[in-house]
C-alpha cells in the first residue's frame, strides 16, 4: 500500500457499539436458530458477529493493514487503511483493486499471516466488483463482517474457491453473486441487504446461510444449486423469494424446536417475507423447515417436491399454491392454509392438525392417511378424484404409522374419539361437496368407531344394538342387506312350515316334507305362503296349524320391520 509506514488504527470493540452497528434482526426466537444464547457460535456480545476466536488478548479485533497517510484530511494524513476511510474519501476502483490484489495474494502465499489479510471486519466499502474474479485455494475466506458497503457488491460470472463471510454487515445496494461458482460456504447471517440479494444461478459448493437477515428487496435463488444447507430462517424479507427451478441436493440440517428434533434441508424457520414466495419446481432432496413462517405475498409451490417432507408447523401462508406439488409426511399442524390450492397434490400421510383450511381447494388430492384433527374445513372443496383412503390414520383398522403430531394427539385424547371426529370431518366435506358416496363411507365409518367405543367402555347394550345395525342394514346405508335378510327370513320360514306340517292349503291337509318328498313342487307353497305371510298380504288360500300360529304371527312381524327399514333405507338415500 502506498503511503508511510503503520498499522491502521482501527479497532473493533464487541463491547463499544460506537465502533460497530448492530444491524438485522435481533429475535426472541434466535436461540433456535444458532446454537448458543441468541447469538452465533462463538459471539461475544448480542449483536455482534464477531466471534472471540478473532479477537487478540485485549479482548478486540485490530486491522492488519497499513494506514493511507497519502489521504489528507482538515486535520492531517489519517491513521486508517483503505478499507477504513470514509467512503468519500477513496475511489471504489482503488478499493476494488486492492481487494483483487489481496485476493492473489492470499492465493500465492497461503496463510502464512493466519489469513488476516483478508480480514476487514467493520470496512467502509462503496461499490465493489469482483466480478469475472477466478481464484482456485479453496482455504481462504473473505472476512466482511460489520462491514458498510454504500453501493453494489458484486461477484457475478465469478469462480471463487473460497469462503465469503458478511454477518452483520450493512449492504445499502445489491448484493449479487448472478452466475458465480463458489467452492466455499456464503455467510451472510444478521445483515441487511436494501437492494436485491441475488444468487440466481449460483453453484454453492456447501452452505448458504442468510438467517436473521433482512433482505429489503426480496432474494431470487432461481436456478440455484446449494451442496449443503440453504437457511433462511428469521430473515425479514420485504420483497419477493424466488426459488423457479429445483434447488438441487440440500443436505441434513437438524434443528431442535420445542420436544422434536426438526430437519430441514431448505429453511426458512421464523422466516417473514413481506412480498412473494415462488418456489415452483423446487425439488428438495431432505427435509425442509418452514417452521413459524409469515409470508405476506403470495407463496407459490406449484410443481414442488420435498422428498423428504417439509415442516410447515404454524405458518401462516393463506392462499398459498401446492397445485401438482409432492409433500407426502408433511406437516401443517396449527397452519394458516385458508384458501389454499392443492389440486393434484400428493399430501399422503401429512398432518393437517388444527389446520385452517377454510375455502381450500383439494380436488383430485392425496389425501390417503392424512390426519385432519380438529382442522378447519369450512368451504372447502373436494371432488371425486379426492383421495382418503379405506381408514384414517387414526382407526384402529389403518395400517399407517402415525406422525409425530398425530402420535402427540392421541396422547392428549382417545384415538377411538379423534378417528370418529375425522370421520365426521370427511362426512361433512362430501356433504356440502355433493359425494353422496364419500358422505356413506365416512359415516359407516364414524358408526363403526362408536360401536368400538361402546364395546371398550363395557356398554354391552348398545353394543349389540350397534352390531345389529351393522349387520343388518349397516348403519342405514345398504338397502341391499336389509333386502338380503328379508330374502333370507321369507326361506327360512318356508323351509321350517313343512317340518311339523305347521300350514295347509285351504280344505286340504297340511304340507310336510314327506309329501315334497314325493312331489318337491309343494315346497313352492310353503314359500308362497312364507312370502304372504312377511309381506302380511295373506290370500286366504293357505292357514297356520298348531305351532305354525307362532311362526306365521313372528314372521310378519319381522316383514313389518324389515320392510319399513327398507323403505327409511331408501328414503334416506334419496333425500341426499
Amino acid at each position: 500500500m502506498t503511503g508511510t509506514q503503520g498499522r491502521c488504527e482501527y479497532v473493533f470493540d464487541p463491547t463499544d457499539s460506537d465502533t460497530w452497528a448492530a444491524v438485522g434482526r435481533e429475535s426472541e426466537t434466535a436461540d433456535t436458530l444458532f446454537e448458543t444464547g441468541g447469538m452465533m457460535r462463538g459471539q461475544t456480545e448480542a449483536g455482534c458477529c464477531v466471534g472471540e476466536e478473532e479477537l487478540n488478548e485485549d479482548g478486540v479485533w485490530s486491522c492488519p493493514h497499513e494506514a493511507d497517510r497519502s489521504i489528507e484530511t482538515t486535520r492531517g494524513s489519517t491513521n486508517l487503511c483503505l478499507f477504513h476511510l470514509p467512503v468519500s474519501k477513496k475511489a471504489d476502483t482503488a478499493v476494488t483493486d486492492r481487494l483483487r490484489e489481496l485476493l492473489m495474494a492470499e492465493v500465492d502465499t497461503g496463510n502464512d499471516d493466519d489469513g488476516r489479510r483478508l480480514d476487514l471486519i467493520g470496512a467502509r466499502l462503496g461499490a465493489v466488483d469482483l466480478s469475472g474474479e477466478t481464484l482456485a485455494d479453496g482455504g481462504i475466506s473473505l472476512n466482511l463482517k460489520h462491514a458498510r458497503i454504500t453501493g453494489p457488491f458484486r461477484a457475478t460470472q465469478s469462480d471463487l474457491e473460497m469462503t465469503v463471510v458478511a454477518d452483520g454487515a450493512q449492504f445499502e445496494d445489491r448484493l449479487d453473486f448472478t452466475g458465480a461458482r463458489l467452492g466455499r460456504d456464503l455467510l451472510v447471517r444478521q445483515a441487511v441487504v436494501a437492494g436485491e440479494f441475488s444468487v440466481a444461478n449460483v453453484s454453492l459448493a456447501r452452505d448458504l446461510d442468510v438467517r436473521l437477515s433482512d433482505l429489503q428487496a426480496g432474494a431470487n435463488l432461481v436456478d440455484a444449486t446449494v451442496g449443503r444447507h440453504a437457511k433462511l430462517g428469521g430473515s425479514t424479507i420485504s420483497g419477493d423469494v424466488s426459488l423457479e427451478t429445483p434447488l438441487h441436493s440440500i443436505r441434513r440440517l437438524q434443528m431442535d424446536v420445542g420436544q422434536e428434533n426438526m430437519a430441514g434441508g431448505l429453511n426458512l424457520l421464523y422466516a417473514t417475507i413481506e412480498g412473494d414466495l415462488r418456489c415452483p419446481s423446487v425439488t428438495v432432496d431432505e427435509p425442509a423447515n418452514f417452521y413459524n413462517a409469515t409470508i405476506h405475498g403470495s407463496s407459490t409451490f406449484e410443481r414442488a417436491t420435498f422428498r423428504a417432507g417439509a415442516n410447515f408447523r404454524e405458518v401462516t401462508i393463506p392462499g398459498a399454491v401446492f397445485r401438482d406439488a409432492r409433500v407426502p409426511g408433511g406437516q401443517f399442524f396449527d397452519a394458516d392454509l385458508s384458501d389454499a390450492d392443492f389440486t393434484n397434490a400428493d399430501l399422503s400421510g401429512a398432518s393437517f392438525e388444527r389446520a385452517a383450511l377454510n375455502r381450500a381447494i383439494l380436488t383430485n388430492a392425496d389425501l390417503r392417511e392424512v390426519a385432519f384433527s380438529s382442522a378447519l374445513t369450512g368451504d372447502a372443496r373436494i371432488n371425486e378424484g379426492t383421495q382418503f383412503g379405506a381408514y384414517c390414520v387414526y382407526d384402529p383398522k389403518s395400517d399407517a404409522e402415525p406422525t409425530a403430531n398425530a402420535r402427540w394427539i392421541e396422547q392428549l385424547s382417545d384415538p377411538l374419539a379423534l378417528a370418529a371426529e375425522q370421520y365426521r370431518t370427511i362426512e361433512e366435506l362430501a356433504r356440502t361437496n355433493a359425494l353422496p358416496d364419500l358422505v356413506s363411507r365416512s359415516f359407516v365409518r364414524r358408526q363403526e368407531i362408536h360401536r368400538y367405543q361402546h364395546g371398550q367402555a363395557g356398554r354391552r347394550g348398545r353394543w349389540l344394538r350397534a352390531t345389529a345395525a351393522r349387520a343388518v342394514l349397516l348403519y342405514g346405508e345398504s338397502p341391499w342387506r336389509v333386502m338380503a335378510w328379508s330374502l333370507g327370513i321369507i326361506v327360512a320360514f318356508a323351509v321350517a312350515f313343512p317340518i311339523g306340517g305347521w300350514m295347509r292349503p285351504a280344505g286340504g291337509a297340511p304340507i310336510t316334507y314327506s309329501e315334497i318328498v314325493t312331489s318337491p313342487l309343494e315346497f313352492m307353497n310353503s314359500l308362497y305362503y312364507s312370502t304372504l305371510t312377511f309381506t302380511a298380504l295373506g290370500f286366504g288360500d293357505f292357514r297356520p296349524v298348531g305351532f305354525g300360529r307362532a311362526l306365521t304371527t313372528l314372521e310378519t312381524g319381522l316383514g313389518a320391520v324389515l320392510l319399513a327399514l327398507l323403505v327409511w333405507v331408501f328414503g334416506r338415500r334419496a333425500a341426499r
